[in-house]
């Protein structure tokens, strides 16, 4: 019984550290967004992404994206970012659905982590 117990016990420990990393790396999204600190956000990026941001979209390595982000926070200073629904797929990847404002724009945005808590996808659509 031990044995059996132990991997089942194990399994769940694991995959809710997962959970809680998502959710650590969600939350430090969003505040990376509120601060207009792409630099922050940097931080949670895999060494490529796809990014959808204005005119700009396709697969990006991490510098090039910071430097897109950079200019978008230059040019819409970010009051507000609300996080709508959390996911997770099969592949163990999660996703957040958010919402984000400034003082004259709205946009959606969609946030697509692999299983090392990394952003692997980022949408920005008004």
């Amino acid at each position: 019984m031990k044995k059996i117990l132990f991997p089942i016990i194990l399994i769940l420990f694991s995959s809710g550290l997962y959970s809680q990393n998502n959710q650590d790396s969600f939350e430090l999204i969003a505040k990376a967004f509120m601060s207009n600190d792409s630099k922050s956000l940097g931080t949670q990026m895999s060494n490529t992404l796809d990014l959808s941001i204005g005119t700009n979209d396709g697969t990006f390595g991490k510098q090039q994206a910071l430097v897109l982000l950079k200019d978008f926070f230059l040019k819409n200073k970010i009051k507000a970012f609300k996080i709508k629904h959390k996911g997770a797929s099969n592949e163990r990847t999660h996703y957040a659905v958010c919402d984000m404002q400034s003082e004259q724009k709205k946009w959606s945005v969609y946030v697509l982590l692999n299983k090392e808590s990394k952003i692997i996808q980022l949408q920005i659509e008004d």
